[in-house]
């Protein structure tokens, strides 16, 4: 069986991470169904203000970044920090081998 996890958002042009099952030991864990995967080549992910577990904002940049809203200049801004990081929104956590687990919503 093969199952690819993945995170994206239409503000980032498709998939940021993904998981790829040749590397996972079992789908059966309830750990691999949780794992959005890993950083794809070409893209940043920085968790933005964990707390004591690793949980924060997951903010991604990288060159499949949209460059705003259409005519809404402080959304953009809400949206793209600057540092050209777009944050989701999602709250997230990555462990020892850099794989994302989504873990919340912020708003």
């Amino acid at each position: 069986m093969f199952m690819y996890n993945v995170y994206g958002m239409s503000e980032l042009t498709g998939p940021q991470t993904m998981t790829d099952p040749t590397k996972l030991k079992s789908f059966e864990t309830s750990e691999a169904l949780k794992e959005a995967g890993t950083i794809l080549p070409g893209m940043q992910l920085n968790i933005n203000n964990p707390d004591a577990e690793g949980n924060g904002e997951i903010c991604l940049r990288g060159r499949n970044n949209f460059m705003g809203y259409f005519k809404n200049e402080k959304e953009t801004r809400e949206t793209i920090d600057s540092k050209g990081f777009v944050h989701s929104g999602d709250v997230g956590m990555l462990n020892a081998s850099k794989v994302l687990f989504i873990t919340g919503r912020i708003k």
